[in-house]
C-alpha cells in the first residue's frame, strides 16, 4: 500500500511480521510542527487556552498547556514563564 510522502514524515508504521500481505498499522503520528513558544518536540497535539481577563486591565490571557509560557500580554510572538506574566500584569 502506497502512501504520500509526507504522511511517511508524520506517521509511524508497523508492519506485521508474520502477514506481510496485511497493510501497515499505524502507530503513532506525530505533530506536524513543534512547540511555537519553547520550540519543543510535541507527542501530542498543540494547544493554547486563551482567556479574556479583566484585571487589572482588559487583555487576553494565552498559555500554551504543553509547555505552560505565555504570550507576552504587549508583545505578542514574546513568550514568558508565568511569574514574568503576573509581575507584568500586576505592575499596573
Amino acid at each position: 500500500m502506497n502512501f504520500p510522502d509526507w504522511l511517511y514524515e508524520l506517521a509511524e508504521f508497523e508492519i506485521d511480521k508474520k502477514a506481510e500481505s496485511s497493510p501497515p498499522v499505524l502507530v503513532k503520528l506525530k505533530p506536524a510542527h513543534p512547540c511555537d513558544d519553547c520550540g519543543a518536540t510535541l507527542d501530542k497535539i498543540r494547544v493554547v487556552e486563551q482567556t479574556p481577563r479583566r484585571t487589572p486591565y482588559p487583555h487576553v490571557s494565552k498559555r500554551c498547556k504543553y509547555c505552560g509560557l505565555y504570550e507576552h500580554p504587549k508583545q505578542p510572538g514574546v513568550y514568558i514563564s508565568n511569574a514574568e506574566y503576573r509581575s507584568i500584569i500586576n505592575a499596573k
